[in-house]
């Protein structure tokens, strides 16, 4: 959690490319899926001023990007398959639970 309260200090063009800086929302955001899933993830700024997790097992790898609307885009990757959509914030635990405990939401 320290790492996302860093987010909140970073400047427009943090990165050198013209990054946007994070709103409270997006790390309020990201602390709420972080903590409705005992799973840690993988924590990554974008130049977008939204924050990427990533949670890889084996083969599988699943990847949300929050931003400041109560949407987030997934994308899914078991082997050489790929899927991408959009998912309600309030559910996105269920998708991470599911691609840990079922293999995947994949079709």
């Amino acid at each position: 959690m320290e790492k996302l309260e860093l987010y909140r200090t970073y400047k427009e063009d943090w990165d050198g490319y013209g990054g946007l800086p994070f709103s409270d929302k997006v790390i309020d955001n990201t602390k709420f899926v972080i903590n409705s899933f005992h799973q840690q993830p993988h924590i990554s700024p974008t130049g977008r001023g939204s924050v990427q997790l990533s949670y890889r097992l084996e083969e599988k790898c699943i990847e949300v990007e929050i931003s400041d609307n109560l949407e987030v885009e997934v994308l899914e990757i078991i082997g050489v398959v790929e899927r991408e959509y959009s998912e309600q914030i309030d559910q996105i635990a269920n998708r991470i639970y599911d691609f840990f405990n079922s293999g995947s939401s994949i079709r």
